[in-house]
């Protein structure tokens, strides 16, 4: 909750009280990460109200997110994540990636028969349609709606996301359309870590998808490398206990990582296996494939 605080009679500051409490199986860092995004817009929008409040035009005056002239930063009451600093900007632009995955992928939805919207994707369980709706189905979540599924999930990541494609289950062909053109930009949870989120997210289910109906495609490189070393270290892929000792080394792309027996392949293929994809460790090889198709079993 923002509000204004009396310093004087032409003094006033802005204070937030909120507390975050967020440690789902390893996604509170990222559910607390997004709070801080939309806390700080909302402290922004409230400069304009703010810059206005009555005040002597001697006074100090507020002219900037949570800082005054000649004021020191101010405390956030009772904050157990304080606002972040500005970003700096990274050498890879991985927002601009997520949305061309994005825009790729609609390309390619949009050519699909109703016959291959039906059919299974790797995703066990999950048709084309249903891998869509998950994908974007958090795009328009506000954070208290981000909260209340994963209530409703039981806080089990399985569950979470059966609730956001159970949602989604009577939507047309058209009307899921329409929710990825209006998703092309990240939104919410999946711009997190810079869109790494949505990119990841969208690289490793545009293969799921053309996997099973045997259309392949050439992942540019740029997103390709992205991806590799953030689904490495990303909770929800839990690609620790299967890469684990193992040395992954891209055969078509400059990409190492790991430490051990080498396991060596194409690199969407690597991509795959990191995501827990059966079947797929047949198109590696290396000291430690064996161990890796052990892990991913068979």
């Amino acid at each position: 909750m923002l509000r204004a605080e009396a310093l004087g009679i032409d003094k006033v500051r802005r204070v937030t009280d909120i507390e975050v409490e967020a440690t789902i199986l390893g996604v509170g860092g990222l559910m607390e990460s997004t709070f801080e995004k939309s806390l700080r817009e909302q402290w922004d929008r409230s400069a304009g109200f703010m810059d206005k409040w009555p005040a002597d035009d001697k006074a100090d005056r507020l002219t900037g997110p949570g800082r005054a002239r000649g004021v020191e930063d101010e405390a956030l009451s009772g904050c157990r994540c304080p606002l972040p600093s500005p970003p700096v900007a990274a050498s890879t632009d991985t927002m601009s990636l997520a949305r061309a995955e994005r825009a790729d992928l609609a390309d390619f939805l949009a050519t699909l028969t109703p016959d291959q919207w039906d059919a299974p994707s790797l995703c066990d369980g999950w048709r084309v349609r249903d891998v869509v709706a998950h994908m974007f189905s958090f795009d328009e979540l506000s954070l208290g709606g981000l909260v209340g599924r994963f209530v409703r999930g039981g806080f089990v990541i399985a569950r979470v996301n059966a609730v956001g494609v159970a949602a989604h289950t009577e939507h047309s062909v058209d009307e899921l359309l329409a929710l990825v053109t209006r998703c092309r930009q990240p939104r919410g949870l999946t711009a997190g870590f810079g869109g790494k989120i949505a990119l990841t997210d969208a690289t490793i289910h545009h293969q799921d998808i053309r996997r099973p109906l045997g259309l392949p495609r050439e992942i540019p490189p740029d997103r390709l490398r992205v991806v590799l070393d953030f689904a490495r270290t990303a909770p929800t892929i839990g690609a620790s206990k299967r890469i684990r000792g193992l040395t992954l080394v891209a055969t078509d792309l400059d990409w190492t990582a790991g430490d051990g027996p080498a396991v060596e392949g194409p690199a969407e293929s690597l991509l795959m296996a990191i995501a827990g994809r059966p079947g797929i460790a047949t198109e590696l090889n290396g000291a430690g494939q064996p161990t890796l198709a052990e892990r991913l079993g068979k």
